[in-house]
């Protein structure tokens, strides 16, 4: 049972990380998964993140649906569900932090070429949509963080505010899904999680979207977007810093 000072840090924890998703786009999982594992077992940390990312991805996808763009990107979609469903063959085979530590440079540079206004021209747009979509699904069974990858593809697409929240949270939500399906099947997450995690986190979640969503309409295109590319910049240099020297 955890003391009352832990589920307030769970509550601080998962407000913070809700308020940055339900703003930007992403965040939930980078920010709360390597918190909360310094407090929870692995296997309940990766479950709460999950479905708690899950819950603010259909808020905000229910919230701009009639902005979605979801549906001119079913190439990314697809590969994304497959990328989600392959870690079930290597899961616990590989190392994992190595895959996120060459998916995290690739990340850094992507972000700053495009803080610097270098747009990234696609010519093969299918095939791009594999790659990432393979990319960024894999990743997010793995270490449940798919966020800047596909951040960076929309971002360097240059969609609305709206039509990007709609459109990678409606993703976003389907790999979860599938990503919790998977790790369940094979055992590495289980459903135990004590009452007070729950509500802890629950609250956390609902307060961090209220407050996410008024961050949000008071943000122009302009500065969303370089706050999202800032963001990931951000959290995918302190992603490898932990990594390199944890």
């Amino acid at each position: 049972m955890l003391k009352l000072m832990s589920a307030e840090l769970v509550f601080a924890i998962v407000f913070f990380a809700s308020t940055v998703q339900s703003s930007l786009g992403f965040g939930f999982a980078l920010i709360s998964l390597p918190l909360l594992s310094f407090m929870l077992p692995i296997s309940q940390a990766v479950l709460i993140v999950l479905l708690l990312g899950a819950l603010v991805n259909i808020w905000l996808a229910a919230k701009y649906r009639s902005y979605n763009k979801a549906a001119n990107y079913k190439t990314l979609g697809v590969w994304l569900i497959i990328g989600a469903i392959t870690p079930i063959f290597f899961i616990g085979k590989v190392n994992s932090a190595v895959l996120e530590i060459i998916i995290y440079s690739f990340i850094i540079i992507t972000a700053i070429s495009l803080l610097l206004g270098h747009k990234i021209k696609i010519t093969h747009e299918k095939s791009t949509e594999l790659a990432v979509g393979l990319l960024a699904g894999v990743s997010n069974t793995v270490s449940a963080m798919n966020g800047p990858i596909v951040i960076l593809f929309f971002e360097n697409s240059r969609l609305s505010k709206r039509a990007f929240l709609a459109t990678v949270s409606s993703l976003f939500f389907i790999t979860n899904m599938v990503s919790i399906a998977v790790l369940l099947s094979v055992g590495v997450i289980h459903k135990d999680i004590p009452l007070q995690v729950l509500v802890a986190a629950l609250c956390g979640v609902i307060a961090g979207i209220w407050v996410g969503n008024r961050l949000e309409n008071n943000m122009s295109n302009n500065i969303f977007g370089r706050t999202v590319i800032m963001a990931v910049l951000a959290i995918a240099t302190t992603q490898v810093l932990l990594l390199v020297y944890r």
